[in-house]
């Protein structure tokens, strides 16, 4: 499996100090990013009948944007900016015609 993965995220939060009840500050603070990611992996899948078949998928995924070794390590666990993920689950096909599998 190869892809891409563009992520956007918006934050927004509204904070108060208060003195005996009284508003003394408020401040209103708003976060915007917008990240993309590339994907490489395997995955499998067994068909358990003709709607049902069970999947695992094993992938790497990479943030595009730069970031030192250092970085990478310490938010990643290595040094190339790599996150591991592996998902296992149950895929339902109302069609009932699986797609042939692609190797």
């Amino acid at each position: 499996m190869l892809g891409a993965t563009l992520v956007g995220a918006k934050v927004h939060f509204d904070e108060q100090d208060r003195v005996n009840g009284q508003a003394v500050r408020q401040i209103s603070r708003r976060y915007q990013a917008t990240n993309g990611f590339l994907t490489a992996g395997i995955g499998a899948r067994y068909a358990l009948g003709r709607h049902l078949e069970s999947v695992v998928d094993w992938t790497y995924n990479r943030n595009v944007r730069f970031a030192s070794s250092m970085t990478n390590r310490y938010t990643t666990g290595n040094r190339y900016g790599l996150t591991p993920a592996v998902s296992v689950g149950l895929r339902y096909r109302f069609t009932g015609h699986p797609k042939p599998a692609a190797f």
